[in-house]
């Protein structure tokens, strides 16, 4: 439901502040109720753009944690403890209403710094608002190459930097060399391409359905089909 809130929850004023919310916003409450409610957006600081969210995606995980009246999520509980990065007692670190985020994209429609123009689409992390504030450095790296939808974008916001994590953890020990990935879901197909546009050649990925190994196949990899009971996987990758 949409609605008009003059009051700005204290949960929230940090994050408005900062442009981090603005506009048509989806909120959690404490009653486990889900609402769209619309804050004035702040005015934009020196070397920032204004981007409006074309494209917002809810995290099956994480996010729905928060869902309901028996969310589950240890920030409503617990308190975080920085310094030791654990939960403990004490008050909880995140209070209702809450407005959570996964991963978006969406065009910039203001900008105070030239190098990022406006109409630039842009990938990233943010929350489920219509109008966020982000740093020009931040916006130039995050930009939404033109061959890519919008619906890529949000995908390469989320596990673009999962993937890339995955073949620079290698310290290019795989350049020049075989490379295995196991799961040819959306997370293995991009971790198989970021892997083999480092250097690696070639790159098997293992699956058990056909359809996924047909993608696999489709776009230059070798496919190791591991529903094959015959097929002992690891053998054949050695030799």
């Amino acid at each position: 439901r949409l609605m008009m809130i003059a009051p700005i929850p204290e949960a929230l004023r940090g994050p408005i502040e900062r442009g981090e919310i603005g506009g048509r916003t989806v909120q959690l409450t404490e009653s486990g109720t889900v609402e769209t409610v619309r804050y004035e957006p702040s005015p934009l600081a020196a070397d920032q753009v204004r981007v409006r969210t074309v494209r917002s995606t809810i995290s099956s995980g994480t996010e729905m944690t928060f869902y309901g009246k028996s969310a589950t999520n240890a920030y409503l509980h617990k308190h975080w403890n920085e310094e030791l990065r654990l939960f403990g007692p004490g008050t909880a670190s995140m209070a209702y209403p809450l407005v959570i985020g996964y991963r978006a994209s969406g065009e910039v429609i203001e900008s105070a710094s030239p190098s990022v123009p406006v109409g630039a689409r842009i990938y990233g992390s943010w929350r489920h608002t219509e109008l966020v504030s982000l740093p020009a450095d931040v916006a130039r790296a995050q930009s939404l190459p033109d061959g890519l939808s919008w619906d890529d974008g949000v995908d390469v916001a989320q596990m673009g930097p999962i993937c890339v994590n995955a073949a620079a953890y290698g310290e290019d020990e795989h350049d020049g060399a075989p490379a295995v990935v196991f799961g040819a879901g959306v997370v293995g197909l991009l971790t198989a391409q970021v892997v083999r546009a480092t250097g690696a050649d070639p790159v098997y990925v293992v699956d058990r359905l056909p359809s996924r190994l047909a993608i696999a196949s489709s776009i230059g990899f070798e496919p190791i089909d591991a529903s094959d009971a015959n097929l002992d996987v690891a053998a054949t990758l050695k030799r």
